[in-house]
């Protein structure tokens, strides 16, 4: 720079470089800095109440006016940088005000609030369900405003063209899912007198097959071209080849991986404990050395040791909140067409697909089950109208499952279980492979055994 940074400047630039800001990055930041300050200190204005994203934005008008250049380039670099500035200010402890101000939701209309209690007192449904169903409710009242028809008057017609103007942007499995918050909410009307017919009863969902088309997925050429693609030289790359190994192993979908916490993980007992978003469940799972060591290398030297917040994965931007479910499929689809992976739709769920679909031979409802899906027929159709149940279910006899069936799965580009029967037939790989990891169902369909003694029933 050409003059010295002050105290301020160089405590501020320390934390800019901790959270991995290059030096250009630092050196654009400080430009616009110094010019906000010169700013405040010519008018006599508070340097710490301009630092929010209205101060920036008439800051950058006013200096865009003075020196005649485009308004739109002021804008944009001069919120950047302010707003990495009042970030480095926050984390020294002066008191900065709130960069945007959150602005209240908007309280619902009298009919929906009470269609609200009533799902809560009467019917017990999760809140998830119940902003669903508030999110319908709301959408077809405001298609009736858009039509001046008041709801006492709602004829089944007007909930014929709703759902066929739904039709035009969703799936049919969305729509039967809209159709039902639909009858909800008409039954609730009928209910407290608000309607006079039984319009629930007239409302058809569209007809939804289960496993009415495979499940997107990747092979294991396209998962191995996906991990080499990325580039491990960088903080976000170590980030990003931690996440996909997570997902890919155990199956994780972008809401497990953005709840991941740092006590999740236990080190000693090398166990990994998941959340689920939807049934609020814990599952402890063996922690594989593979997805230890992309974590370790990730925490020692790609996380930023500036954050405050207890998540595995935060932001590489300050100040390094914790990833949101939106990003880390952002980073999936990133590094998918980075490193060439076609395909409609390669989200976080596709990942989710390829460790749920079985490895090496093994049947679906064992490595499934951990995974959170429990149709069989859906990911294996050797198994395909099967009725068995593994007698695998606790946690003890999971875990052991896992202990011995999780190397083959992490590094099947190194070894597996079936790799030493490379000389044989897919065939007996495969029944070699499950001969290894069941052997007392193996015994029981050879007849030595009781099939109720192997655990199926």
């Amino acid at each position: 720079m050409e003059s010295p940074l002050d105290d301020l400047e160089r405590a501020v630039v320390t934390l800019w470089r901790a959270s991995g800001r290059s030096t250009g990055t630092i050196h654009g930041y400080l430009i616009w800095v110094r010019k906000y300050r010169r700013h405040c200190t010519e008018r006599g204005l508070q340097e710490l109440d301009g630092l929010t994203l209205r101060g920036s934005r008439e800051f950058a008008l006013s200096y865009a006016r003075g020196r005649r250049c485009k308004k739109n380039l002021a804008i944009e670099g001069s919120r950047s940088a302010l707003c990495a500035w009042a970030i480095g200010l926050l984390q020294l402890g002066k008191a900065v005000p709130e960069w945007t101000i959150s602005l209240p939701k908007p309280a619902p209309a009298p009919i929906i609030a009470q269609f609200v209690e009533y799902r809560r007192l009467h019917a017990g449904v999760a809140a998830a369900t119940i902003n669903f169903e508030i999110k319908a409710a709301s959408s077809f009242m405001r298609f009736l405003d858009r039509r001046a028809r008041l709801l006492v008057h709602t004829r089944l017609l007007d909930v014929d063209d709703f759902v066929r103007r739904l039709s035009t942007r969703m799936t049919p499995k969305s729509i039967a899912g809209w159709c039902s918050a639909l009858r909800a909410f008409f039954r609730f009307l009928q209910s407290i007198g608000k309607m006079r017919f039984d319009l629930a009863s007239g409302i058809v969902s569209p007809k939804v097959v289960t496993a009415d088309r495979p499940p997107k997925t990747l092979t294991f050429e396209e998962v191995r071209q996906l991990l080499g693609a990325v580039d491990r030289r960088h903080s976000s790359g170590r980030r990003a080849f931690a996440l996909l190994l997570l997902m890919i192993s155990y199956g994780l979908g972008a809401a497990e991986v953005s709840a991941l916490d740092l006590d999740d993980i236990d080190w000693r007992a090398r166990t990994i404990q998941i959340r689920r978003p939807k049934t609020k469940t814990l599952t402890l799972l063996p922690l594989s050395p593979a997805v230890a060591k992309a974590l370790t290398a990730y925490l020692r030297r790609g996380r930023s040791l500036n954050t405050t917040y207890r998540a595995i994965f935060v932001r590489r931007a300050m100040p390094h909140e914790r990833m949101s479910r939106s990003a880390v499929r952002h980073c999936v689809r990133d590094h998918a067409k980075v490193a060439g992976v076609r395909g409609r739709c390669v989200g976080a769920h596709v990942l989710r697909h390829y460790a749920a679909r079985g490895i090496s031979g093994i049947p679906m409802p064992v490595t499934g089950s951990p995974v959170g899906i429990e149709r069989v027929s859906t990911f294996n159709p050797d198994w395909h109208g099967s009725r068995l149940i593994w007698g695998t279910s606790t946690s003890s006899e999971l875990r052991h499952i896992f202990t011995r069936l999780r190397p083959c799965w992490i590094s099947r580009r190194d070894v597996s279980v079936a790799a030493s029967c490379s000389d044989d037939s897919p065939g007996r790989q495969t029944a070699r492979t499950r001969a290894v990891l069941f052997p007392r169902l193996s015994r029981a369909r050879q007849g030595s055994e009781p099939a109720h003694s192997a655990g199926v029933r």
